[in-house]
Parts: structure tokens; sequence; C-alpha cells
């Protein structure tokens, strides 16, 4: 509780002063949860992107650090391409790390955005991108955007696999929205078609079967939360039915 308390205070604290490129707030699913959004710094691979990530709280926090990862798939050394885990000092204790019980949300979030700026080559994670990393900067380089522009801009790859999905809620910074590596990994159903756009950049999706017509059925409202300061926004989405 006093770990939960403590959060609480301090995404209060945020939201009346939010931070620069950075988006935070609680789960309403899991008390212990935070979820963030990340933009990329400028002048590095990942500028322009908008980085998903979650930070879980332990029950002894801020006396042991918190357990964060990214879910939009970045290429960096000190991020694993796969599970989004971070190596990171700030996420250790000492006296291999650098966490103290002062410390916060607010700036373990500020110093794995400053992360994308320096990558730690020293303390590698990802085998690959940290021997590119050391081997050839400007090929990194070029890697590195081109998964920014496939994972973290509003206009990725695996778009078809993504349609057919339920849409996720607006981070809170821009409106482009990147992908998880849940999502782009998803297959693609054959049997489904983009359906029309919705108002608010939602897409529907209908599947057709021959000799069968559709019919769209009304609009149904669902609730769904906001990552600005508890508000709740309504969404509406398209239903298909068979005549």
């Amino acid at each position: 509780m006093a770990a939960q308390r403590r959060l609480l205070r301090e995404l209060g604290a945020l939201g009346t002063e939010p931070l620069e490129g950075i988006a935070c707030w609680g789960s309403a699913d899991d008390p212990s949860l935070v979820e963030a959004t990340l933009e990329g710094p400028g002048d590095t691979p990942y500028a322009g992107g908008q980085f998903r990530m979650e930070v879980r709280i332990p029950p002894r926090y801020p006396f042991e650090p918190p357990i964060a990862r990214f879910l939009t798939p970045v290429y960096h050394p000190n991020i694993d391409k796969r599970s989004g885990t971070i190596c990171a000092s700030v996420l250790k204790m000492p006296p291999k790390g650098d966490w103290q019980p002062s410390m916060g949300v607010g700036p373990l979030l500020v110093s794995l955005r400053s992360l994308l700026s320096a990558p730690n080559a020293a303390d590698g994670l990802d085998a690959e991108a940290t021997s590119l990393y050391r081997r050839n900067r400007a090929e990194f380089t070029r890697t590195a955007t081109d998964w920014t522009k496939r994972y973290a801009l509003g206009g990725g790859g695996g778009g078809a696999a993504r349609a057919s999905k339920r849409p996720r809620e607006s981070t809170g910074l821009e409106a482009g929205k990147g992908a998880t590596a849940e999502e782009d990994a998803a297959p693609a159903d054959p049997g489904a078609a983009p359906g029309p756009e919705l108002r608010g950049g939602i897409t529907s999706t209908v599947r057709r079967e021959p000799g069968r017509p559709l019919r769209a059925a009304p609009p149904a409202a669902s609730p769904a939360k906001s990552h600005v300061k508890g508000v709740v926004i309504w969404r509406r989405e398209r239903r298909t039915t068979w005549q």
C-alpha cells in the first residue's frame, strides 16, 4: 500500500508538471503498473518516434527499483529487440546500479529517454545492435532509423495485421501511434478486408463470404481509458451482422 500511495503522489505531480517528451499514466487494471510513451529525441535515429513502454512498481518501492521494458520494438544496444528488456544503471541497486529511494518514476523515465540519445555499448544487452554500433556507426544509424520508421511512427509496417485488431488508445503526445512487437508479429487474416474509416481514425474490419450480403449494425459505444489525468472518453466501434 505504501508503494501505491507513493506512486499516486508521483503521478499526480507529473500530471501537474508534465515532462518534456514523456507521457505517463497509471493503469486502470493494475495499480502497480505505469504505462508511458517516450518521444524519440531529436538528432537521433529515434527522432519522431513514439515508444510505448511499461514500468512495474515492486512491493518495496522505492527501496527497490521499478522493472521497465519497452513495448515498441527498438533497435538499440541496451534494449533487447524481442522482449523490450532494458539494461540501464538506473534500474539496478548500488553498487552495480544508480537507483536511489529519492528517485521516482519521473526521473527514471527521463533517464531512459536519455539512453536513446546516448547508448552504452560497454554494457550492451542486444548483441547484434551492440556489435553493429561498435563496428559501423553509420550502418547502425540507418538500421535504427528504419526500425523507428517501421514500428514507432504512425505509418509504420504491419498495417494489414493491425487493421484487423482493436484500436488502441491515444498516447497523449502526438496522433501517430507505434506498433508493439506482438501487434507487428500477428498474422493477417486473409478473410478480412479493411472496412470504412470511422470518425476519429478508427478503422473497422469486414469479413466477406460468397453469397452472404453484409449490413453494418449501428456503432456501439464502448468506454476507453484516457491517458490524460484520468479522463474517460468514449469511442465508437462498428459491428457487422449477417442478413
